[in-house]
């Protein structure tokens, strides 16, 4: 990589890491409802799911670079449906009678779930590789 985009990649990456996606929500509604020991366990999933998607967005880079550039527009209309609904869904969701059911849905695989469908990730490390 030349010196001379070395300052757009690191404002890209600035840009791209404090703007809000489906993670960046799910989160902050975790902690504010459960705090940071509850919210921790979907934090670790989060975590995994960016390196999972991450590495496999090297991977269609690598051996499938050529054939993705006709649907990028299809995967940027799903992931902007995707974040209405998830936003949507944090705006119009109630807690239970106790909260046991909602709090019963921040865990671990949650948060890998949330990171794996992540196209802001996906299109994140494609734009960067």
């Amino acid at each position: 990589m030349p010196a001379s985009i070395i300052p757009s990649f690191l404002y890209y990456c600035f840009i791209t890491g404090i703007t809000p996606g489906p993670a960046n929500m799910c989160s902050l509604n975790a902690s504010m409802r459960y705090g940071r020991k509850k919210a921790l366990k979907q934090w670790r999933g989060l975590f995994t799911g960016y390196c999972v998607t991450a590495i496999a967005a090297v991977c269609v880079t690598y051996f499938l670079g050529g054939v993705l550039g006709d649907h990028v527009r299809i995967l940027a209309f799903v992931g902007a449906v995707y974040l209405v609904y998830l936003g949507v869904n944090i705006l119009i969701s109630k807690k239970g009678n106790d909260g046991r059911e909602a709090e019963r849905n921040c865990n671990f695989l949650t948060g890998l779930i949330i990171n794996l469908t992540n196209v802001k990730i996906m299109f994140s490390c494609l734009t960067a590789l």
